[in-house]
């Protein structure tokens, strides 16, 4: 190749010549402006430029965003046609379904549902799209509820998955999903519902473990119950002919160690009687069968009848009963400190226990003092005596059943009830029951109840003797029927109504011939007994009030049957009165006067009443 001709020295001085002009038009007054133009735009370039690549640089940022946010979510994305191919998904969605994304591409959702749930996925997918075109129609963005169902891995591993579906409308309709795993949470559920049957399971064991333990304590209440509604009448009712025959004798002129012999009878059957009574309380109160009526009771005849009654005890023994007033400087005025919201009979009963005790276990030639003190709203009835006190260890096995600490070795009577049933009576009267005591320095015991309003006033009672008067019968005898089947109570009442010679006393041991008699005789009063042979108490009045004859005849019921529920049923079934064995003699008396006097009182005398009942 031949080398190039370099140019000559007249073209190189033409050129340098034609240089040199361009150079001085240049620099002439318009081109320096073109030249600042160029340079003002260029600068303008640059610039652009320099946004441009800060626009490609966080366009770059937001697509590696995007990437990380929609490839790597915590959900599975997807899209698919309207035919349900899958047409776009992320790497999550891939590794859910256990294939490389380009391998899913392209396939049927439907491949990926397990069989079992085939039928359900066919079903909502054709539902999105029939409510994604009628939602679309009507300008309302479409809303579906999510879809549960069981997928299946290209391993054959299985997962429940859930399906949030959104409808996309336009030319080619899409159906754009977001996919996760649900299994932990279907697992969770599961165990949760086995936990909760089993729990169920042993709630409803427990509950009929339970149910039998209850019907099981039912039964043993009620046989406790009936056992001592058994042991009750069984037990009276040889008492009442101890007592009974033992009121007549104390009646009777006898000499004085025969009279001191008939004391001490009968103190020992009273004592017994009262065991039973406190027996009888306490295993009511612990079957949940004592009921209490609280009303307002006014102290002052209460407390003055209680130390009347425990007067000639406390004289036996040389003890002094004191009284002292409520003191006013507890907050308490005198005129309202003094009536309390409780069980008068209850609270009788308890007062006279811890007397009885402050009085049983004092020295001799003691003192036993009653007062009332204020504490809050709350008004404290004292009971100190001047006894040995006791010990600590003694006062923690107070208030237990047949607890008599250590009394075994001493003359004084009693069973260690009445201090347990003392305290379940204040409980069942929301009150309260406490002690305070020293060795050596005698004994506090208090029982606490709410006060309510001001008392009305009453008189208090005082001890007295009253011996009951039957009343002036007339020319005719009264005639009153016993039918009882026991010979020794129907020989008691004949002994008592022996006492009133105007009466003329009917027996009958058989229902039947107590009937009979009582439609014979027609008498102004029939004593019956609950228990007999045959037909019972109630089944004999039944008949006696069916037969117009005998309709109007006053019944009175004897019954060792003393629970409340057989007083309460006596009442019901229509008795004049509901007495219990043992009788008081006195008692008897008193509702055979009280008849008596009704039929004095009548506009007919009685002889007539039952001459005119015969003649018919």
């Amino acid at each position: 190749m031949s080398p190039i001709p370099r140019p000559s020295d007249a073209l190189r001085a033409a050129a340098k010549a034609r240089l040199n002009h361009d150079i001085e038009w240049i620099s002439s007054g318009p081109a320096e402006m073109l030249l600042h133009e160029l340079q003002v735009h260029q600068i303008e370039l640059e610039m652009q430029n320099e946004t441009l690549r800060q626009a490609q640089i966080d366009l770059a940022a937001s697509r590696d965003c995007y990437i990380d946010l929609y490839e790597f979510a915590p959900l599975g994305y997807l899209t698919l046609s309207r035919d349900g191919v899958i047409e776009q998904l992320n790497l999550t969605c891939a590794t859910l379904l256990g294939e490389h994304r380009q391998e899913l591409v392209r396939r049927r959702f439907s491949g990926l549902v397990a069989p079992e749930d085939g039928d359900l996925w066919h079903r909502y997918f054709v539902q999105i799209i029939q409510r994604g075109k009628q939602a679309d129609a009507d300008g309302a963005p479409p809303r579906f509820p999510p879809c549960e169902l069981v997928m299946r891995r290209s391993d054959g591993v299985v997962f429940n998955a859930r399906l949030d579906c959104l409808y996309q409308a336009g030319p080619e309709p899409k159906v754009r999903v977001a996919l996760s795993d649900i299994s932990e949470t279907k697992r969770a559920e599961a165990a949760l519902r086995l936990l909760n049957q089993t729990l169920e399971a042993r709630v409803q064991q427990r509950t009929v473990n339970l149910l039998g333990e209850r019907d099981e304590a039912e039964r043993a209440n009620l046989a406790k119950s009936e056992f001592l509604a058994r042991m009750s009448h069984e037990l009276r009712t040889p008492l009442n002919a101890i007592l009974g025959f033992g009121q007549l004798l104390e009646r009777a002129r006898l000499s004085e160690q025969d009279a001191d012999n008939v004391r001490e009878i009968l103190h020992a059957g009273r004592h017994l009687l009262e065991l039973i009574n406190e027996v009888l309380d306490l295993a009511r109160i612990e079957s949940g069968k004592f009921m209490v009526c609280l009303e307002p009771v006014d102290l002052p005849p209460l407390l003055a009848e209680c130390l009347n009654l425990m007067r000639p005890l406390a004289d036996l023994r040389g003890i002094s009963l004191l009284h002292s007033e409520p003191d006013d400087a507890s907050g308490f005025a005198s005129a309202c400190n003094r009536q309390v919201r409780a069980d008068r009979t209850r609270l009788k009963q308890v007062l006279l226990n811890l007397l009885s005790n402050a009085i049983k276990f004092n020295h001799p030639n003691g003192t036993v003092s009653l007062s009332c003190v204020g504490v809050g709203e709350v008004l404290r009835i004292q009971i100190r005596d001047s006894g040995p006190g006791l010990s600590d260890a003694q006062q923690t096995r107070l208030f237990k059943p047949f607890e008599r600490l250590d009394a075994e070795s001493t003359s004084v009577e009693g069973a260690g009830i009445g201090l347990a049933l003392s305290k379940r009576l204040m409980q069942a009267m929301a009150g309260e029951i406490g002690m305070e005591s020293k060795p050596g320095a005698g004994c506090l015991f208090w029982v606490g109840l709410p006060c309510v309003g001001v008392p009305t006033r009453l008189p208090c009672p005082v001890a007295a003797d009253v011996k009951v008067e039957l009343p002036q019968i007339g020319p005719r005898k009264f005639e009153v029927l016993c039918i009882e089947d026991n010979p020794a109570n129907l020989r008691l009442i004949e002994r008592i109504l022996a006492q009133c010679p105007d009466i003329c006393l009917l027996g009958a041991n058989r229902p039947g011939l107590g009937l009979e008699m009582a439609l014979k005789h027609r008498p102004g009063l029939i004593l019956l007994d609950i228990n007999l042979p045959d037909m019972d108490g109630y089944a004999v009045m039944n008949r006696l009030r069916e037969n117009p004859a005998t309709r109007a005849i006053p019944v009175v019921a004897v019954s060792a049957n003393a629970m409340p529920k057989d007083i309460a049923r006596g009442a019901a079934a229509g008795f004049k009165n509901y007495l219990t064995k043992p009788l008081d003699v006195d008692e008897l008396l008193r509702v055979v006067a009280e008849v008596i006097e009704q039929a004095a009182s009548d506009t007919m005398p009685q002889d007539e009443v039952t001459k005119g009942g015969k003649d018919e």
